[in-house]
This record gives C-alpha cells, sequence and structure tokens, in this order.
C-alpha cells in the first residue's frame, strides 16, 4: 500500500478539518499532521529500512513545500469601527446665546422707547447669527460617519489542498517503487563466492577496493594513478577488471550527492560478474 491510499482513506477526516482553518499557516499544520499519520502508517507495512528512510526523506522534502501549496479559497471581508467618537462641534452655547438675545430684542421693541430701537435690531440680529450658527453645528453632529477598516480574511480550499497533497504524494510513490526496483535487483545481481571461480579471497578484494577508493578520492595526487594502474594489472591477470563510472556502466555502481562528479570507487567485475560494486557521485 503507498502513501496516496493512505491518503485516500482519510481524505474525508483531513478535509473536515481544513474545512476549521482560517488562515494558511493552520492548514498547513493539518497537512504536517496527515503526513505524520500517513509516515506512520506506511513504515509499520513497509518491507524494508531502505525504505523506511527514503520515506522518511521524501516526507521531509513535501513538509517543507507545504507553505508553497496553492490553498486559497473563498474570501470574506469584515468591516471594523476604528474611532466612532463624536467630534465636539460645541452647538448648545451659540444655540442659548442666540434664544437670549432674540428674546432681549423682542423685548426692546416691545416695550422700550423709540430710542432703544436701534439696540433691540441689533439684538435680534445678533440673535438670528448666534441661533444659525449653533444649527450649522448642531447638524454636523449628527451628520458625522464613524472611520471604519476592511479586513480581508482568505479561506483555505480543502479540496484544492487535498487535490495539490495528492500530487505530491504520488511523486513520493514513484520515488520509493524506484527505491523498491533498485534494491530488489541488488539482491538478484550475482554475488561473488568460492562457486563462482573467484581466485582473489574476499578480505583481499574488500582491501583493495578501498585502496581504489582512496586512490580516486586523490586523483590529483602524485602517485594515486600508479597505485589505480598497478591493481588494474593485478586484477586483470585474476581474470577482473576495474570498470569507472559511465551511462553504460551505469547498473554496476550505487549513486550517491557528492560535490565531485563520476566515479568514487570503481567497480569490479569477472566476465559479467559484479564482484564489488562500484560508488559514484551525482553532483549538488
Amino acid at each position: 500500500m503507498n502513501t496516496r491510499t493512505f491518503l485516500e482513506k482519510d481524505k474525508d477526516r483531513l478535509k473536515n478539518h481544513l474545512s476549521t482553518a482560517t488562515g494558511t499557516e493552520e492548514a498547513v499544520r493539518i497537512c504536517e499532521d496527515e503526513l505524520n499519520r500517513i509516515l506512520l502508517q506506511y513504515n509499520e507495512q513497509s518491507p524494508s529500512d531502505t525504505l523506511r528512510r527514503a520515506a522518511s526523506s521524501s516526507m521531509m522534502t513535501v513538509r517543507s513545500a507545504l507553505p508553497l501549496m496553492s490553498s486559497s479559497g473563498e474570501i470574506r471581508s469584515y468591516e471594523r469601527t476604528i474611532s466612532a467618537s463624536s467630534p465636539k462641534t460645541g452647538f448648545w452655547m451659540p444655540l442659548g446665546f442666540g434664544i437670549a438675545l432674540c428674546a432681549a430684542a423682542g423685548f426692546f421693541l416691545t416695550t422700550a422707547p423709540k430710542s432703544l430701537l436701534a439696540v433691540g435690531l441689533i439684538l435680534l440680529i445678533a440673535g438670528i447669527v448666534c441661533v444659525f450658527i449653533g444649527g450649522m453645528r448642531f447638524g454636523k453632529r449628527h451628520g458625522y460617519i464613524p472611520e471604519k477598516e476592511q479586513i480581508l480574511e482568505v479561506r483555505p480550499d480543502p479540496d484544492k489542498i487535498y487535490y495539490n497533497l495528492s500530487g505530491l504524494l504520488t511523486v513520493v510513490d514513484q520515488q520509493l517503487e524506484d527505491t523498491q526496483y533498485e534494491e530488489l535487483r541488488e539482491k538478484e545481481l550475482p554475488k561473488a563466492s568460492a562457486a563462482d571461480g573467484i581466485s582473489v579471497p574476499e578480505e583481499e578484494l574488500q582491501l583493495l577496493s578501498g585502496i581504489l577508493e582512496t586512490a580516486y578520492a586523490r586523483i590529483d595526487s602524485p602517485g594515486a594513478d600508479t597505485v589505480i594502474s598497478n591493481i588494474r594489472f593485478y586484477l586483470h591477470k585474476k581474470g577482473m577488471e576495474v570498470i569507472e563510472y559511465s551511462d553504460e556502466m551505469a547498473r554496476y555502481f550505487n549513486k550517491m550527492p557528492s560535490s565531485m562528479n563520476g566515479t568514487l570507487r570503481p567497480a569490479i567485475l569477472q566476465g559479467n560478474t559484479v564482484v564489488i560494486k562500484g560508488l559514484a557521485g551525482g553532483g549538488i
């Protein structure tokens, strides 16, 4: 059973949890928990330690890519009032003062002698002006609009996240299948034994292979070429060949990340039988 199958079995539970997420960070955390569950289930049914290590490494890569996944869904808009306090327009004072002036003007115009009529008119005009100012300020107070802030909330889309996560796990499963295939193929390669007619003891072969690996690591050092040439000639006399890495000979080598490309340790063959597999760097 592969990792994508475990995801499909957990589809409804995962989407229900994602539907409650209010942002990308929460959705990423939910996906990380799901990947941990899948890895645990995969390791429980994995046939080898090699596949378990490969699955753990692949899941680590997927987790690092989660924040980059396209997961945006519904966009919700909110408004928040920043300040609801009314401006201090002060309409009561001019309004009350204007009424008082108008009342005084009425008194002067009705009861005072003609000599004071001018004073009454002045008081009346001043009162009207004050009432007008108070009314203007009262209107401004009622026309005040509070300042608001708009907030946009982007909700994660569970279907989109599930689809993207399924795509990532498809790649993981392909990598695990390749690892399993290489593991099985390595087991099926013929191994050196006394029945194969190999005249060089196993311990000596391992020693010569180690010397070759050291020589290739110091290929630019004086004498490295001589060591390689001497071992190559010695093994050739025993019916074995020292093979360097190439595309045609890649099946006789294990690959590993390295700052050096090409042969790290040559393979040793007797006819078509792999006596010792080589090691090649793939570059980093």
